[in-house]
């Protein structure tokens, strides 16, 4: 969660944005395919505090890419070749749930991967399965 005050919580404590990503790329890859990343953001928060976090998470996927490519390939993903970097990407997909909250609303959950804000209607996951949850609303796992 950001808040107000722009101060990211993980597991409801404050947490250095900059180590973030190091976090969510241990968290990513021990659960593998089953991961989910809860983000919440206060309204009155700053977009640099949002921004911030958005690129640890980016980070954190790349990391990830890196670390199956590695395992898989034995070289970096830049170095793969493209049809090994398709099968890594579908390996490592992102699974990202962010409420946005307006004025107008309390909180509209976004599936995975979006960034885009929709205040109009929640949009559901498609076929991801129960999963173990990274809450950067709490940073634990429910």
């Amino acid at each position: 969660k950001i808040t107000s005050g722009d101060t990211l919580l993980v597991d409801g404590k404050p947490f250095n944005v900059n180590g973030l990503s190091q976090r969510l790329s241990k968290f990513i890859i021990s659960r593998g395919k089953k991961h989910l990343i809860s983000i919440d953001v206060d309204p009155k928060a700053k977009y640099e505090a949002y921004f911030l976090m958005q690129n640890q998470i980016v980070t954190a996927y790349k990391d990830v890419q890196n670390y199956t490519a590695q395992r898989l390939y034995h070289h970096a993903f830049d170095l793969c070749s493209q049809k090994q970097k398709e099968a890594i990407q579908k390996a490592c997909k992102q699974h990202i749930a962010e409420t946005y909250k307006t004025a107008a609303n309390n909180s509209i959950p976004q599936s995975a991967g979006t960034q885009q804000a929709n205040t109009q209607q929640p949009r559901q996951f498609t076929n991801i399965g129960p999963s173990p949850i990274l809450d950067v609303n709490k940073g634990g796992k429910k």
